[in-house]
């Protein structure tokens, strides 16, 4: 708990998040298990069709984080007591003029 509250996660864009599931999948979902005998493959068909909804998901954008937001930042106080917002402006995102 204390180090997942100091740690930042994140999750990738759909369209890298695929290109790296894909290859772990293409990587390991053909190898034969070596701890048994009967050596069968680490993926059986259902898991072959798992893999794909799974992979379907990651492309459709469920499994990523969502795109940055532009927060609202407090801009000034007007004579009537009504408070005046305007956009915070990111590093991460095309600068363009304030909209008022």
């Amino acid at each position: 708990k204390w180090f997942s509250s100091r740690v930042k996660r994140y999750v990738p864009e759909p369209k890298i998040l695929y290109e790296r599931v894909r290859a772990v999948y293409a990587a390991f979902g053909d190898r034969k298990d070596s701890t048994k005998a009967d050596s069968k493959p680490l993926f059986t068909k259902t898991a072959w069709k798992k893999a794909k909804k799974n992979l379907n998901n990651i492309k459709k954008g469920y499994v990523s984080d969502p795109p940055p937001r532009r927060q609202p930042v407090l801009s000034q106080t007007q004579q009537q007591g009504r408070d005046r917002f305007r956009q915070a402006r990111s590093l991460a995102l095309p600068l363009q003029p304030r909209h008022q």
